[in-house]
């Protein structure tokens, strides 16, 4: 019976820490395709750092506590043999937006460049590879649905809208259409300097390590 428990006991927590990270997912994009990029973005980390902290419970895989940098904990599952095939450069830009929590404490030099098309496509491709890979049973060997799977049933908007991993968009008119970028650098004597402005043709190319407001351009 204590084993049972045990079992009952780590497979709550498993799918506790799978909802929360598909709350925060199903909560960053409407941010994204509402033009706040960085507060899309910032929540898309927490999301995907759940997702991954998920996989280490299931796979028993001891990670720092309290840590936020899903760069590192993708290479501790990659370590593992868990290599679910992430765009690294994108996990690094999350990481990267995740310091603008606090602009006051950024360091000078530190630049940032923000494409909607590019984060809501990643962010949700992202998550597909991620969430293929769960699927719970019940004692008798039937699905149990989760949170998620709820979503899909109910053919939710929010998850659903410009989605082209788990719903119908099309990619390529993501990036044809209009879309928000933002970018920010923080100059020597402190000073940051923004720039938001909405353009059409962004182009599909996997690429996330963008300098912002490069100098001279």
């Amino acid at each position: 019976m204590g084993i049972l428990k045990a079992a009952l006991s780590e497979t709550a927590r498993i799918v506790e820490w799978l909802t929360w990270a598909d709350k925060d997912y199903v909560s960053a994009r409407p941010l994204l395709l509402a033009d706040l990029l960085i507060q899309g973005a910032v929540l898309s980390n927490t999301a995907i750092e759940k997702y991954f902290k998920t996989i280490c419970f299931m796979g028993k895989v001891t990670f720092p506590k309290a840590c936020h940098d899903i760069p590192k904990l993708y290479e501790i599952l990659v370590s593992r043999r868990i290599d679910l095939g992430l765009n690294q450069e994108y996990l690094g830009l999350l990481s990267k937006v995740y310091e603008l929590r606090y602009p006051d404490n950024l360091d000078s030099g530190y630049n940032i460049s923000l494409s909607q098309a590019k984060l809501i496509t990643e962010l949700d491709s992202t998550v597909f590879k991620i969430r293929k890979g769960f699927g719970f049973k019940g004692a008798s060997g039937e699905k149990v649905g989760t949170y998620f799977d709820h979503l899909l049933e109910l053919q939710n908007k929010i998850l659903l809208d410009c989605n082209c991993s788990f719903g119908v968009a099309a990619r390529e008119d993501i990036f044809k259409e209009k879309n928000s970028c933002y970018e920010l650098r923080v100059l020597d004597n402190g000073t940051i300097m923004e720039a938001e402005y909405r353009t059409t043709g962004v182009k599909d190319d996997g690429v996330f390590d963008v300098v912002g407001l490069k100098p001279g351009k």
